[in-house]
C-alpha cells in the first residue's frame, strides 16, 4: 500500500500520483487504468476518494470514464496544454 501524506486531501495525491504515471508513460494512452477497487486497495482510501480522484482526472482531460467498462486514458493529443511539462 502506497502511503499518503496525512495532512493532505487523499484524493488529491492519489489523483497527481496517477496523473504522474499517465505522464511518465506508466499508463499508455488508450489503455485501461486500474478501477476503484485496486487504487482502494493500493493506496488505502475509500471508494469515494478513488472515485474523485478519477473524476477530477477526468475533468482535466486525462482519462475518460465509459460507465460500466472502466476508465481509459484520452490520447496525448486530448491532454491540457498548459501542463507544466507540454512542449
Amino acid at each position: 500500500m502506497i502511503e499518503l501524506v496525512p495532512d493532505e486531501h487523499k484524493w488529491r495525491q492519489v489523483m497527481e500520483i496517477i496523473k504522474g504515471r499517465i505522464l511518465d508513460g506508466t499508463y499508455q494512452p488508450r489503455a485501461k487504468v486500474p478501477g476503484i477497487r485496486s487504487l482502494t486497495q493500493e493506496f488505502g482510501v475509500s471508494q469515494n476518494t478513488a472515485r474523485h480522484s478519477l473524476n477530477s482526472l477526468e475533468e482535466q482531460g486525462y482519462v475518460r470514464q465509459v460507465s460500466s467498462i472502466g476508465t481509459f486514458v484520452r490520447p496525448a493529443e486530448d491532454w491540457p496544454q498548459d501542463r507544466p511539462d507540454a512542449t
